[in-house]
């Protein structure tokens, strides 16, 4: 891939067709992976000629396709990242944004569910304590649970009984099983998410090194 790098470069200075054919024929042909997702991305917008080439739509889409499902950290640690323009680095973390805004929207109320679930069996079971200002008779919750932890320290209790309560005497064991467990942090997380959600991933590009445009 250097060398198409620099081929392009000596291409769009000259205006050479044929040496410019071959390495869109290369960036088009070339297997994308996460590993040269960037690198390729990179060189298909690296130049005037490769920008405005509608033959490697394809491969720059499917560069983003790829770095969407990559992790910050793999992506800002390419050298070739460090060399996008702004327009660029925005079309890369538009995308990522916009997966991670969906998902975050969607597994939310999954999420709360399942935490208003866990409580709603515990009191059937007698477990963990009632709040009698925010749970009917029938162990129904009457309010939302952020707003319920928000204000009632009744409620707090009782996620913190509810931790206790899937846990036998044994440390760092749960009657549940499996490699994930929850514990008494699942309150500020839960605030965390409201957060989030209302922030609505707003994205600022401009603390990235971001190259001179082409």
């Amino acid at each position: 891939m250097d060398k198409v790098d620099h081929l392009l470069k000596l291409a769009d200075e000259y205006q050479a067709i044929s040496v410019f054919d071959l390495c869109v024929k290369c960036l088009k042909d070339v297997p994308k992976t996460e590993e040269n997702a960037v690198r390729i991305f990179y060189l298909a917008n690296s130049t005037v000629m490769a920008r405005e080439d509608e033959r490697l739509d394809f491969a720059r889409w499917k560069c983003t396709d790829l770095i969407e499902n990559m992790e910050l950290a793999d992506i800002v640690g390419k050298t070739d990242f460090k060399k996008l323009d702004r327009d660029r680095l925005e079309s890369v973390f538009r995308k990522k944004t916009k997966r991670l805004e969906t998902f975050v929207k969607t597994i939310y109320p999954q999420f709360i569910g399942l935490a208003e679930f866990c409580i709603f069996l515990c009191l059937t079971r007698s477990s963990i304590t009632r709040c009698p200002q925010h749970f009917s008779s029938e162990n129904k919750a009457t309010e939302g649970l952020l707003k319920r932890i928000k204000s009632c320290p009744v409620c707090r209790a009782m996620i913190a009984q509810l931790v206790s309560s899937s846990k036998p005497c044994k440390p760092n064991e749960h009657w549940y099983g499996g490699d994930c467990h929850f514990d008494i942090k699942l309150i500020s997380i839960i605030q965390d998410f409201e957060n989030i959600i209302k922030a609505k991933f707003r994205t600022t590009i401009a603390p990235f090194p971001i190259a001179k445009s082409q």
